[in-house]
């Protein structure tokens, strides 16, 4: 058995949809898979436990990944990112067996795989009301196709030791050598609630109050936040996927609006508070709020009314007593 996994769009679904590695390899112990991905996730795709090729798609020229997924002679193909160019390729690649991830507001697909595939190689994804999470949606796939084994997997991760080190020894010369909170400054801190100014505010006040040492994290597209505050207390930028992942899980907690950060504390099983828009607070728990770890979850309401609560939260994640 040979089956091929597309998934080719951000980090943070790729993480989501890392149960069904070890769910068919459970069921399937002999499976070999092989992962499609894009640029911007191919760093986390690098390394994943339980997957034997990862090939690029590059939206550029999206069909040249056609070659090397043939050669790789799959018999299964599993559209996880619901793009048309995915569901395209995968009926040009050889598998046999072909199932999709088809989004309910996008009917032409509906109405093409009914012509294409059988009614179990379908898994559609409903927003009103809100579907189940994700991972699970996945999961549902690959079982009704018979690749999965029943039960709940955890997410997968790949670690770096070299990195690891490289963030020790930054730590180390900042005089950071005990636990310490990480906050990820994805620029969505900033919203219809809550400013540049409330964010400072409400990291210095858990700095005092708490006792704790804060380090931040920032993408490169994360320019918002990580400069207004780099002068203030220690943000390490632009770092590689492998430093980022060894940042968090020498951590105590997590603290991340909705984004990778959030999938990659759960895959590290870290405590973690996930921050979320209010207008997309259930939807977003619905499809992708956190799994299989302590955590806590707030809509980000104004700073006033919601900071108590998020103190608290923190809190508890550390197993301390409430102020």
């Amino acid at each position: 058995m040979r089956i091929v996994l597309f998934r080719t769009d951000k980090i943070g679904d790729l993480i989501v949809s890392t149960p069904i590695i070890a769910a068919i390899k459970a069921k399937h112990p002999s499976a070999h898979i092989m992962l499609v991905a894009a640029p911007y996730n191919m760093v986390a795709a690098q390394g994943l436990s339980g997957i034997d090729e990862v090939v690029l798609f590059d939206e550029k020229n999206p069909t040249a990944c056609i070659e090397p997924i043939r050669a790789f002679k799959p018999t299964h193909a599993l559209v996880l990112s619901p793009k048309e160019i995915c569901y395209d390729i995968s009926r040009k690649i050889g598998a046999k067996h072909i199932g999709w991830i088809i989004m309910s507001y996008r009917p032409w697909v509906r109405l093409l795989a009914q012509f294409i595939l059988p009614k179990a190689n379908r898994e559609i994804i409903t927003r009103n009301p809100p579907s189940v999470h994700h991972s699970e949606h996945v999961l549902n796939l690959a079982r009704r196709m018979g690749l999965a084994a029943p039960g709940d997997f955890p997410y997968v991760i790949a670690r770096d030791q070299n990195a690891a080190e490289h963030i020790k020894q930054k730590l180390a010369e900042h005089n950071i050598t005990k636990p310490y909170i990480v906050v990820h400054l994805v620029d969505k801190w900033v919203s219809e609630n809550w400013q540049i100014e409330d964010v400072k505010n409400f990291l210095f006040m858990l700095h005092d109050k708490l006792g704790v040492d804060i380090v931040a994290s920032a993408g490169p597209a994360d320019t918002i936040l990580s400069g207004a505050l780099e002068k203030n207390m220690l943000v390490l930028k632009n770092l590689s996927f492998g430093e980022w992942t060894a940042l968090f899980e020498a951590s105590k907690i997590v603290i991340s609006p909705d984004c990778a950060a959030v999938h990659i504390a759960c895959a590290l099983q870290k405590p973690l508070l996930a921050l979320y828009q209010p207008s997309r607070f259930e939807i977003a728990m619905t499809e992708y709020g956190p799994r299989l770890t302590d955590y806590r979850a707030r809509a980000i309401l104004e700073p006033k009314k919601i900071i108590p609560f998020l103190f608290r939260d923190i809190c508890d994640l550390l197993g301390m007593t409430h102020f």
